[in-house]
This record gives C-alpha cells, structure tokens and sequence, in this order.
C-alpha cells in the first residue's frame, strides 16, 4: 500500500481514502506505517504462542515493542477488536490474533455486530 495525494492505493482495486476515524499519521504522515506495524503484531501474536502468553500477563510490555498509533495500541490493549477493524485492521488476522490472546469465539463476535450508532437491536 502507498500513499498519494491522500489516497491509500491496494486497500479497494482502484485505490481508496483512508477509513473514517484513522488520521493519517506515521513515519512521514503514511498511513500504511501504522497499518504496518499493528499486522506485524497481530500475526506475530497468532503465530507464537509464547509471545500471545506474554501479552496475556503484560500487554504493555509486549507492545512497547511496536510502533502503534496510540488509539490501535489502546484498543488491541483492551481487546477492542471492533476499533481495530473500524481502524482497517485484516478481519482475518484480528480474529485469530484474538482466540490466540484468549477471547472467545462468541465474544469477538459479538464485539463486532455490535451496533455502534446506538440504534438498538
């Protein structure tokens, strides 16, 4: 993914603005900075189970090691899966970074149908 103009290029075929709520920033204002770092975490905390456990016990100390925009780093620190994916996070490395870190099945689901306008269910 580049940056051009504003416009985040691989995120639909033809290119598309960054997702509401994620403000642009980074390494040089590049979106694709943040979104790369918080993958990097996500698949290594799918991949290791020693390095899942560690964040179990002290997810700061295991975040400190990823330079994270400070709303997905609050977010995947409070398990917050609905926020990240708002935030453009891949479902599929969210959902099994989650049942990695000990979140159900149900309850990460159940964060993400959440109705977030406040309409009901």
């Amino acid at each position: 993914m580049g940056m051009e103009d504003g416009r985040v290029w691989g995120m639909d075929g033809e290119g598309g603005k960054v997702p509401d709520g994620v403000i642009a920033v980074g390494a040089g204002g590049d979106y694709s900075h943040w979104v790369y770092f918080l993958h990097k975490l996500l698949w290594e905390l799918r991949r290791d189970p020693a390095l899942a456990a560690r964040f179990r016990v002290d997810p700061d100390g295991v975040l400190d090691g990823y330079d994270l925009d400070p709303v997905e780093r609050a977010a995947i620190a409070a398990r917050d899966f609905r926020t990240l994916y708002d935030r453009g996070a891949n479902p599929y490395l969210l959902y099994f970074c989650a049942l990695q870190i000990g979140v159900s099945r149900a309850d990460y689901y159940e964060q993400l149908r959440a109705d977030r306008t406040g309409a009901g269910a």
